[in-house]
């Protein structure tokens, strides 16, 4: 089995899936290219926000996961995660 690198992880087609507690959420979003500015928003490389399925800013605290397709982020409530799947199956 060939090592997964990230553009293939976020090109809608692989199976990895990647679960962390919210303690490693900094780490992880490191690792996908992202960070945590200091308002505790989810932002790219170069400092601006990132926006979640809902169109709005999403905070530290509120990531639920980053799925694939260019990095889609979920908020960690239910309402978000059925929204997304209910449209990703249309």
């Amino acid at each position: 089995m060939k090592e997964a690198n990230w553009d293939e992880i976020f090109d809608g087609k692989s199976k990895v899936k990647i679960v962390f507690e919210q303690k490693d959420v900094e780490e992880v979003l490191e690792l996908v290219g992202n960070k945590i500015s200091d308002k505790n928003i989810v932002t790219d490389e170069k400092g601006s926000p990132e926006i979640s399925y809902d169109e709005s800013q999403i905070n530290r605290n509120e990531l639920g996961a980053i799925e694939t397709g260019s990095k889609i982020f979920l908020r960690n409530n239910i309402a978000s995660f059925s929204e997304y799947l209910f449209n990703k199956n249309r």
